[in-house]
């Protein structure tokens, strides 16, 4: 199933899985509700055709039956690569979108880290005279001052 598909059919109070080989993958508000059970490691990724960044987490398939069992999650719909839930917490918007902020904030301020490092990384610095490298940190520091705020 195409992602934006999968996207487009999230929805408020329920967890959608979809199994992508040994793992289960959920997205969005899906990966949100267990995200909140479970703590488990977010990734935001942006897609290009959908023009977004896409927020999913996934576990192991030997982890979804513990899952299931331990929050006492009602089995609404079963297939062989997808799961459907019904969320055993109630769901809060706002609290889900100051979340995917807070994640989408994250990943945008790693990215220009890593921007920045390989900056350092590639500058030749053996070629550069005094006054080019000190031009040099002041345009890092500069870029560094941009990030934290």
């Amino acid at each position: 199933m195409k992602l934006s598909k999968i996207i487009s059919q999230e929805q408020y109070g329920k967890i959608q899985l979809y199994k992508h080989g040994v793992f289960w993958k959920a997205y969005e508000q899906s990966a949100y509700c267990i995200w909140k059970e479970k703590g488990y490691k977010v990734s935001c990724k942006f897609v290009k055709y959908m023009k977004r960044n896409i927020v999913s987490l996934g576990f192991p398939d030997s982890a979804l039956k513990t899952w299931q069992d331990r929050n006492k999650t009602a089995l609404l719909k079963e297939t062989e690569n997808y799961r459907l839930f019904l969320a055993s917490a109630s769901f809060d918007e706002p609290h889900f979108l100051h979340w995917r902020q807070n994640i989408e904030t994250e990943r945008s301020n790693k990215i220009e880290e890593e921007s920045l490092e390989k900056m350092l990384k590639d500058y030749p610095l053996e070629k550069k005279t005094p006054v080019e490298a000190f031009l040099f940190l002041q345009k890092l520091q500069k870029n560094i001052l941009e990030i934290k705020m």
